[in-house]
C-alpha cells in the first residue's frame, strides 16, 4: 500500500474545494455582466421608441443577447424597467451626495444639490421623462418602488441638512411632509419642462430659490407661556390666570384710593352745588 504525504493530500483537498468556488465567482460575474447589458439595452430601447412601444425583442437586440438570457434575469419587460429605475435612482442619490460640500455656506450647498440633480436628469431626458410618466402606471410593484425612491431622497435631504454648519446658520432638517412637497414640485417642474421642449438648465435658478425659501433659516418663534415658566401647559394656564386676577384686583384697589392732596373732591363738589338734598344747586359767583 502506497501512502501519500500529508502535505500533498492537503494540497489536493484545497484545489478540489477551491474549484467550485472559482467557478461560482465566474458564473456570478458573467450573470452580473448579462444583467448590466440587459439594463443598458432597456435604456436604449426607451430612448429609441419609448417604454410603451418597446418590446423584449428591442431590449435583447440592443443588449446583443437572447430572449432566453433575458428571461433568466427578468420575468417581464416591466420587471427590467423597474430594475433600471432602481439602479438609476441609487446612482442619482450618490451623485447628489458627492456633489455637496458640507463645509460650504448653506445656500451654496442647496445650489450644489439642485445643480447635481438637474445635471443627472439632463444627461438622459428620455429616461427621466419615462420614469416620471410611465412608472406610476405600472401597478403596485412600481408604486412600492416609487415610494422607496421617495424615501431615499427624503433621507438624503435630511442628512444633508443635518450638519453643524447648517445648524449654526439656523437651518434645521425639514419634516417629511415638507421634503415630499419639495421633491414633488421639483419633479413636476422637470417633467413639464421636458414635455414642452424646454431646457432643464433654465429652471435651475427657480429651483434653487424655491428650495432655499423652503429649507432656509426660520425666524425665532415666540415660546408659549408654559415653556417660559417651565411648567406643563395646564398648570401654566392656571398660574397665568391667577397672576392676571391679582393684577386686576390691585388695579381696582388703586383706583378706589383717594388722593391725599384732594380728599373726596368729587363728593365735596356735589355737596357744594346742592345735589342730593332736594334743593337747586347754588349759582357760582
Amino acid at each position: 500500500m502506497i501512502c501519500k504525504p500529508a502535505a500533498q493530500e492537503d494540497s489536493l483537498t484545497t484545489v478540489s474545494t477551491a474549484q467550485p468556488e472559482v467557478m461560482g465567482l465566474e458564473a456570478g460575474a458573467a450573470s452580473a455582466e448579462f444583467r448590466r447589458r440587459l439594463l443598458e439595452g432597456m435604456a436604449a430601447a426607451i430612448r429609441e421608441c419609448g417604454f410603451r412601444d418597446s418590446t423584449v425583442a428591442d431590449v435583447v437586440r440592443h443588449a446583443r443577447t437572447s430572449r432566453r438570457t433575458f428571461y433568466e434575469h427578468f420575468l417581464s419587460k416591466q420587471a427590467c424597467f423597474i430594475a433600471l429605475f432602481q439602479e438609476a435612482n441609487a446612482a442619482t442619490v450618490r451623485q447628489i451626495a458627492a456633489a455637496v460640500d458640507p463645509c460650504a455656506p448653506w445656500d451654496a450647498q442647496v445650489r450644489q444639490a439642485i445643480e447635481a440633480w438637474i445635471a443627472g436628469a439632463q444627461s438622459d431626458l428620455a429616461l427621466t421623462l419615462s420614469w416620471i410618466r410611465d412608472l406610476p402606471s405600472l401597478g403596485s410593484d412600481a408604486r412600492h418602488l416609487q415610494r422607496e425612491a421617495l424615501e431615499a431622497f427624503i433621507v438624503l435631504i435630511q442628512n444633508l441638512s443635518d450638519t453643524p454648519e447648517l445648524r449654526a446658520a439656523g437651518v434645521s432638517p425639514p419634516s417629511r411632509r415638507l421634503a415630499i412637497l419639495l421633491l414633488g414640485g421639483l419633479r413636476e417642474l422637470i417633467a413639464t419642462t421636458v414635455e414642452d421642449g424646454g431646457d432643464i438648465a433654465d429652471i435651475t435658478e427657480v429651483a434653487v430659490q424655491a428650495t432655499q425659501a423652503l429649507l432656509g433659516p426660520r425666524p425665532a418663534v415666540p415660546r408659549p407661556w408654559s415653556a417660559r415658566l417651565g411648567l406643563p401647559g395646564k398648570l401654566a394656564n392656571v398660574v397665568l390666570a391667577a397672576v392676571i386676577r391679582s393684577w386686576r384686583r390691585e388695579g381696582r384697589r388703586s383706583r378706589g384710593r383717594r388722593s391725599p392732596a384732594r380728599p373726596g373732591w368729587r363728593r365735596c363738589a356735589r355737596r357744594r352745588q346742592g345735589w342730593g338734598r332736594g334743593r337747586a344747586p347754588r349759582r357760582r359767583c
